[in-house]
C-alpha cells in the first residue's frame, strides 16, 4: 500500500491491476485520523471493510489477506460508524412517528369508545322509557296486558325458586256500558275506570302491582314466597282492603251533571274472583281461567 500528498490531500491506495482500491482524506480529516491513529498498529478488519470494498466496487480481492494502516481502519469504522448512527438516527424518528401515530389511533379509537358508551346509555335509557310506555296503560298508568304478561313471568320463575304461589284478584268494574251511556265516556266511564285504578294503586304494595287487564277489567298479582295455608287469608285481607276503598271512592265521588236526572253520583262497584296461578301452566292459560271465574261469579 502507497500514500501519496497532493497538495492537502492524502490518497491511499492498495491492490493491483483491477484489484487495486483507493481512498483519498482532505487535510482535516487527515489530521483527525492521525490524532485518532497515533497509537499506530495493523489490523484485519473483515466484516466492516468488505462493505467499503463493495461500495468502491472491489470484487475479486481477498479480504482475510488484506492488512491496512490505522488511518484507513479508522476511516472504516468512522463511515460505517456514520451509517451505524445515521440509521439509528432514522430508526428512533420512525419509531417516534410510529409511537405517535399509535397514541393519536389510540386516542381517537378510545375517544369513540367514550362516545359510543355514552350514545349506548342514552339509547338504553330511550328503550327503556319507550319499554315502559308499551307496558303501561295510558288512562289510568297500571301496567297493561303485555306489562302484566311480563311480570307474571318474572313472578312465576321467583316462585318456582322459593316454592312460593302467585295469587291473582280479578277485578271486574261493574256495569260500565251502562255508565258510559248515562254520563258519557269522558265524564262517566273513563272517570269510574280512573277511579277504580286508583284504588288498586293505594291498596296495592309496591310488590302487588295493579294492572288494566283490559277495557273494565283489572288484576292485582299477589307473590308469596312459599305456600302456606295463611297465603289465602293474606288474599283476602287484601281483597277486602281494596273493596273499602273502592265504597269510599263512590261515598266521597263528587256529583256528576246528567242532562236527564241533574247531579248525580257515578255508580262504582266491582265484583272481585280470586286465583291461584298454577305455575307449571301458560300464563295466557291462567289469565283465561281468572277471567272465567270472574264471568261465573257475576252470573250468580
Amino acid at each position: 500500500m502507497s500514500k501519496n500528498k497532493i497538495k492537502d490531500v492524502m490518497i491511499f491506495k492498495g491492490g493491483k491491476g483491477p484489484n487495486s482500491w483507493w481512498i483519498s482524506l482532505d487535510s482535516w480529516h487527515r489530521q483527525l485520523f492521525r490524532s485518532i491513529t497515533a497509537c499506530g498498529g495493523v489490523f484485519a478488519f473483515d466484516s466492516i471493510f468488505m462493505n467499503i470494498l463493495g461500495m468502491l466496487q472491489v470484487s475479486q480481492l481477498s479480504i482475510h489477506q488484506l492488512r491496512i494502516s490505522m488511518d484507513v481502519t479508522v476511516l472504516a469504522i468512522l463511515f460505517c460508524g456514520s451509517v451505524i448512527y445515521t440509521n439509528f438516527i432514522r430508526k428512533e424518528a420512525r419509531s417516534e412517528y410510529k409511537h405517535k401515530k399509535l397514541n393519536e389511533e389510540f386516542l381517537t379509537v378510545k375517544n369513540a369508545e367514550l362516545n359510543w358508551e355514552n350514545e349506548k346509555d342514552l339509547l338504553l335509557e330511550k328503550l327503556y322509557s319507550i319499554e315502559e310506555l308499551i307496558m303501561e296503560d295510558h288512562l289510568t298508568g297500571l301496567l297493561n296486558r303485555r306489562g302484566i304478561v311480563r311480570t307474571l313471568k318474572q313472578y312465576s320463575a321467583k316462585a318456582k325458586r322459593t316454592k312460593g304461589e302467585i295469587h291473582i284478584l280479578f277485578i271486574d268494574l261493574d256495569k260500565l256500558k251502562d255508565i258510559n251511556s248515562e254520563f258519557g265516556h269522558s265524564n262517566g266511564g273513563d272517570r269510574a275506570i280512573i277511579e277504580v285504578a286508583r284504588a288498586i294503586h293505594e291498596t296495592a304494595r309496591r310488590e302487588e302491582p295493579g294492572c288494566r287487564f283490559g277495557g273494565d277489567e283489572f288484576l292485582m298479582i299477589i307473590l308469596y314466597e312459599n305456600t302456606s295455608p295463611g297465603n289465602v287469608r293474606k288474599t283476602d285481607y287484601i281483597k277486602k282492603r281494596l273493596e273499602v276503598g273502592i265504597n269510599n271512592i263512590h261515598a266521597l265521588a263528587v256529583p256528576i251533571e246528567n242532562p236527564a236526572y241533574g247531579y248525580k253520583k257515578i255508580p262504582i262497584s266491582v265484583t272481585i274472583a280470586t286465583h291461584i296461578l298454577d305455575l307449571e301452566k301458560p300464563i295466557e292459560e291462567e289469565l283465561n281461567k281468572a277471567s272465567e271465574q270472574m264471568l261465573a261469579l257475576k252470573k250468580k
